[in-house]
């Protein structure tokens, strides 16, 4: 599938689909990260990130496809995991580069992590697959090339990942303990986030509600439900 517009072209994306960048947050990577574009104003490269989720009551595999349709994709874990990380912080900016005001940090940040109602939960762009006969675990996630061209990448979970099943783990510890792909290493902490480690032929989900939060790398992808997605623009992978 050919997206069109090339992933690091933002403002490509602005005039064909008219994404609007006061709408996202800009989460910067590292200057090394092929996987980025670059944000002249800023100048750093970076992903555009939803501040609000999207696409509620359809299947994984339906806003999966809508979104391609639009030229963006679903954020993965490791974006997850910087996104958490990057609330905390004094200055976050939007995909203008402009600042965006500390109670809206505050407010988006609650809507993602804060225990109360209602329930609000998004699916994370990463699939799991494990094969038996060699115990080994992977996930798959999109991205855009340069030219436009959707790719689907495949990697082999970290060693270091937590797999001993359902377990209750500290987020602020899963935040400094991620593997490679985003998820806890073995030296995440207790706590009280529910999470359920990678099962075969299932998606991730992250929910919140009053009684509790969790990472559930258990989800069914066919299932319609109200949950919605975050979507990012601007991963592009080179290779």
């Amino acid at each position: 599938m050919r997206i069109e517009v090339p992933n690091s072209d933002l403002e490509e994306h602005v005039r064909r689909f008219g994404t609007r960048l006061e709408d996202y947050i800009w989460l910067p990577q590292s200057a090394e990260n092929t996987r980025a574009t670059y944000h002249p104003k800023l100048q750093q490269h970076g992903l555009l990130v939803a501040q609000e989720r999207s696409r509620f009551k359809m299947s994984y595999n339906q806003r999966e496809t809508d979104l391609h349709k639009q030229g963006a994709l679903i954020i993965i874990l490791p974006e997850f995991t910087q996104l958490g990380k990057l609330l905390e912080l004094d200055e976050v900016y939007d995909g203008n580069g402009n600042l965006i005001n500390r109670e809206r940090v505050t407010e988006i940040k609650n809507e993602i992590f804060e225990l109360r109602d209602p329930w609000r939960a998004e699916y994370i762009g990463n699939r799991f697959n494990t094969k038996p006969k060699v115990t080994t675990t992977s996930t798959t996630y999109f991205t855009i090339n340069q030219d436009g061209k959707l790719i689907k990448v495949t990697e082999s979970l970290s060693q270091d990942t937590l797999l001993n099943g359902d377990q209750l783990i500290d987020l602020s510890s899963w935040f400094k303990n991620i593997t490679v792909q985003g998820l806890p290493n073995n030296q995440t902490q207790k706590g009280s986030l529910n999470y359920c480690s990678p099962r075969n032929y299932a998606v991730a989900m992250f929910y919140a509600h009053t009684l509790d939060a969790g990472l559930l790398c258990s989800k069914s992808d066919n299932v319609i439900s109200p949950n919605g997605v975050r979507e990012v623009r601007g991963r592009i992978f080179t290779i």
